[in-house]
């Protein structure tokens, strides 16, 4: 149960920081990349991280399917590098 409760609490603030970090780096395909970034703030300011974070991982994951879904996020195409013919 405080396991639970622990995850709530956290449930704005994943948000918050998920919404900077996508406003910060809106490309596609750097899902894995950010996801990364999520939990190494996290585990910044919060040392029991690891014991919640396989739950907070799909809150996450929840969150951003449901933004994708709805057009929350704006998302960019990765440029591709040019290449000159040579």
């Amino acid at each position: 149960m405080k396991k639970m409760l622990t995850i709530l609490r956290m449930v704005p603030v994943v948000i918050e920081i998920v919404q900077t970090i996508e406003a910060a780096l809106p490309e596609s395909g750097r899902g894995k990349e950010k996801l990364a970034l999520v939990r190494d703030i996290l585990s910044e300011v919060y040392e029991g991280l690891g014991d919640i974070w396989p739950k907070l991982e799909k809150v996450v994951e929840l969150f951003v399917r449901f933004a994708n879904s709805v057009g929350l996020f704006h998302k960019k195409q990765q440029e591709k590098p040019v290449t000159t013919g040579g």
